[in-house]
């Protein structure tokens, strides 16, 4: 999944981060993003963001966006169509904790592993904009036993504009990624801050 971007921002990378916030792992991402002025997209994890409320707060007012990524965050199968309304209240779960927290009620959803017509209709009930990603770092996923220099590498001869850019926020070697992407993506001069504004 690619994006649609005005004229300006034609040439912009979206960078999203899922699964956190992290107690360790959130503040060296921001920090990083800071240094480059780079906005990115939160999907957060609504038990996570009970426990760390503080680090919700420091994302949203280091200016990124906040989306839903489930409370629980389901693991094993994907929800079949008799939990559709187990979905969905897990949804308002997890809308509910960001406002509390925040006082913003996210309107973006990226499904925890993966999409399907579960997901769909509960995001739609919710009137929430599924966001997916169409290039990932793999730190969880293929690309697991990789170090994070060659994963870095691997990503910034990938990344193309208007790709949205998948990394979890709560994986110890996405900071090093980011060592070695944000400097690749300065240097192809894409922008990195208002891939965002696409979303808003």
């Amino acid at each position: 999944m690619r994006y649609k971007l005005d004229k300006q921002a034609a040439s912009s990378i979206l960078l999203t981060f899922d699964d956190g916030p992290d107690e360790k792992i959130t503040p060296f991402i921001l920090e990083r993003l800071e240094e480059y002025r780079a906005r990115a997209v939160f999907f957060v994890v609504g038990s996570r963001v009970k426990e760390t409320p503080h680090l919700l707060k420091l994302i949203k007012a280091k200016g990124h966006l906040i989306g839903n990524h489930s409370y629980d965050h389901p693991k094993g199968k994907l929800p079949g169509l008799l939990s559709f309304f187990a979905y969905r209240r897990d949804l308002i779960r997890c809308q509910d904790v960001i406002e509390k927290t925040i006082g913003i009620k996210p309107s973006l959803f990226r499904p925890p592993r993966g999409i399907n017509l579960t997901s769909l209709l509960a995001a739609k009930s919710l009137d929430l904009r599924i966001v997916l990603y169409s290039i990932e770092g793999g730190e969880w996923g293929y690309r697991k036993s990789w170090d994070a220099q060659t994963i870095g590498r691997d990503l910034a001869e990938s990344l193309r504009p208007r790709d949205i850019v998948l990394l979890h926020d709560d994986n110890s070697k996405v900071p090093m990624i980011l060592d070695i992407i944000l400097p690749a993506i300065k240097n192809k001069k894409v922008d990195i801050r208002n891939g965002v504004n696409s979303l808003i």
